[in-house]
Order: structure tokens, then C-alpha cells, then sequence
């Protein structure tokens, strides 16, 4: 099996390895890699997400502490709004 390190790391040398064992699909490994790009500015997305929802949250506790509750509650809006765009990816 190969690793996806490989397969960006040494490009070239995987196609012509691989045309060597007559495999037809040689456009795959680049598409492996362009998928695997993809999948990593997800994942940055989320965590990046997620990094807001925890500090807009720690903000809240904050106002709350405070008394400002209509602070909070717009805070608490800006939080759901951030969980919605996250829903789709924690349900697959």
C-alpha cells in the first residue's frame, strides 16, 4: 500500500512506478493528493470553528458573571449559528 506521503513526496516516481505495473489510472494518484488538500482545509475549518464556539462560550460566562445578559444571549446566538455550520460534518 502506499502512503500518502509517498505519493507527495515522489509524484513522478510513483507514476512510473506504477505505469511499470501497467496500472491504468495513473490520474489517480493525483487525485488522491488534490482530495487529500481538500480534506485538510476541512478539518482546518472545523478546528477553527470550534476555537470560536469555545472562546465565544467562555465569553458568555463572562457577561453573565457581569449581568449583561442581553450581551450573553446575542453571544449565545453567534455560538448556535457556529454549531449549525458544524452540524453537517459531526452527522457523517
Amino acid at each position: 500500500m502506499l502512503q500518502l506521503a509517498t505519493l507527495r513526496n515522489n509524484t513522478e516516481l510513483v507514476k512510473e512506478r506504477l505505469a511499470v505495473k501497467n496500472f491504468k489510472e495513473i490520474n489517480l494518484v493525483d487525485e488522491i493528493i488534490s482530495l487529500d488538500d481538500e480534506r485538510k482545509k476541512f478539518t482546518f475549518q472545523f478546528d477553527e470553528t470550534k476555537a470560536k464556539i469555545n472562546a465565544a462560550s467562555k465569553e458568555i460566562g463572562m457577561l453573565m458573571g457581569k449581568g449583561q445578559k442581553e450581551e450573553a444571549e446575542t453571544k449565545k446566538k453567534e455560538v448556535e449559528e457556529f454549531k449549525n455550520t458544524l452540524d453537517p460534518v459531526q452527522k457523517n
